[in-house]
């Protein structure tokens, strides 16, 4: 059973530890070592070649080199602004899209979820102080509220999500074939 699944509004579901399914946000504290461990193993068949010990790895997905910066299970850290720190479990492989670059400088980020094969790209329009941040591409994910729910997970706040742009995988390996190089931003103005 995929997050997702359970999102939708599964009462009761053994996945969970506190919450029911309409508790939203979840956070990654939610939910259980029984659906971290169905994720791993659907992760692992999906993309054998992914590994939880390589802090960098590269996956081909569809012809796009991704690096993998976090795979699914590692955690990231630091300290905010305000000196707090910060702590995020990754339930899906993060990275970014080699010989690409985004309208931070650096590489276009993306999450990589459970389908291989999925032809739908969903850019999330990522926003700090209710502002234009960044875009985080969804690969993987089926359709929108999947990509979204993905997403979410990885914060512990809605605040971060802006609006989300759906495009067809092959437009968007064209739209970064003619502009991923220059500062690509894949949000419509």
């Amino acid at each position: 059973m995929l997050l997702y699944d359970f999102l939708k509004g599964l009462k009761g579901s053994k996945y969970l530890k506190t919450r029911d399914a309409m508790s939203i946000p979840f956070t990654p504290e939610h939910f259980s070592e029984e659906w971290k461990a169905d994720q791993k193993k659907v992760l692992k068949e999906t993309y054998p070649d992914l590994s939880e010990d390589d802090s960098l790895h590269e996956i081909n997905f569809q012809g796009l080199t991704i690096s993998i910066e976090n795979p699914e299970g590692s955690t990231r850290e630091g300290t905010k602004p305000d000196g707090s720190p910060w702590q995020t479990k990754f339930f899906h492989p993060y990275g970014f899209i080699k010989h690409t670059l985004g309208v931070d400088g650096d590489e276009v980020d993306c999450f990589i979820g459970p389908n291989p094969t999925s032809q739908n790209v969903y850019i999330i329009h990522q926003r700090i102080n209710g502002k234009y941040d960044e875009d985080k591409v969804m690969l993987g994910f089926d359709d929108e509220e999947h990509a979204r729910d993905a997403y979410l997970a990885h914060y512990d706040t809605q605040q971060r999500l802006g609006p989300i742009t759906f495009m067809p995988f092959s437009q968007f390996k064209e739209v970064l074939e003619e502009k991923g190089k220059a500062g690509i931003k894949l949000k419509e103005d």
